[in-house]
């Protein structure tokens, strides 16, 4: 955790149970955990089917219907916590087998923003070009569900057989 605040202790320590949780699989520790006005946004544009605004546990459960419907997480590991009262950033890697058969592992930021033990706000960062082109079928034009053809424009997420060292931990 980088933070000398002890107030964000609690909190920390809340959020890091979650993440244990969803990295195990176990969603329902997760949706039990939302605010009943949760607002929780995927930022990764209009070309990936589970991105935008969700809100309550309906909206959230949604989102995961869609995430599920293109990718599987089989991997996922928090590199770095850090936190300012209710506020939390969540910087972690995942390992994604898409529906093309491709593996990466693929950086993200979340900020959370806690509101005693339930999360009130959820907003995930990515690069959704290298997810654009991770999901891509040979010949760089994606395939997602329910989208146009695109070509993809930018290789910006690493393969986890490339040698830079990302992704460890990552199952």
């Amino acid at each position: 955790m980088d933070s000398a605040d002890p107030a964000t202790l609690p909190t920390v320590a809340r959020l890091t149970e979650l993440y244990d949780e969803y990295a195990r699989g176990n969603r329902n520790v997760l949706f039990d955990a939302l605010a009943e006005d949760v607002v929780w946004t995927s930022n990764g544009g209009r070309i990936l089917p589970w991105s935008g605004r969700h809100t309550g546990r309906a909206g959230v459960e949604a989102y995961f219907r869609h995430l599920d419907g293109e990718v599987a997480i089989i991997g996922y590991a928090v590199e770095r916590v850090i936190a300012q009262g209710d506020w939390v950033i969540v910087m972690a890697k995942a390992r994604a087998r898409f529906r093309n058969g491709e593996e990466w592992i693929l950086a993200k930021v979340d900020l959370v923003r806690m509101d005693g033990d339930r999360i009130a706000e959820f907003q995930e960062y990515y690069d959704s070009a290298g997810l654009e082109f991770a999901m891509a079928p040979t010949g760089g034009v994606t395939r997602l569900a329910g989208a146009a053809a695109l070509p993809s424009m930018v290789l910006a997420a690493a393969s986890p057989t490339a040698g830079d060292g990302g992704g460890q931990g990552v199952a």
